[in-house]
């Protein structure tokens, strides 16, 4: 995997940054964090996902985080500063900034996977402490 600066665009004489530990990578997803001050990158190769901060150094990135997970990743996204990762039949909330167990891990046992539509699944949302507060 390569990081393309924007400024490559404009200028052949910019080169590319390749990002080491990638190799089979499928998935990727980017966000950000503290506060939507900080952008990251998030990786996800085959049970690993590497968190990347990107930045203005000359490397232009730093590994933050590597979370192995317990089965093979098929989603990941970045929500409310937390890297929300889909296994089969299940999912978890990972704090990008913290160390530490998953915030959340849920299961889904067959008979709710079969009752239960994806659009059904896709409504839910985070809410914030203050808008749950009201």
């Amino acid at each position: 995997m390569r990081l393309l600066p924007v400024a490559m665009l404009e200028n052949d004489k910019i080169e590319c940054i390749k990002l080491e530990e990638n190799r089979g990578c499928a998935l990727i997803c980017t966000g950000l964090v503290g506060q939507g001050t900080t952008t990251c990158l998030c990786v996800a190769c085959k049970r690993k996902i590497y968190v990347y901060e990107l930045n203005r150094t000359k490397q232009r990135y730093r590994r933050v985080k590597e979370v192995t997970c317990p089965g093979l990743v098929q989603y990941i996204n970045i929500c409310n500063e937390r890297l929300c990762v889909g296994y089969p039949s299940s999912f978890a909330i990972y704090s990008i900034q913290g160390d530490g167990a998953p915030v959340g891990k849920h299961y889904f046992n067959e008979q709710f996977i079969i009752s239960t539509s994806v659009q059904f699944l896709l409504k839910f949302v985070f809410i914030s402490a203050t808008d749950w507060r009201r």
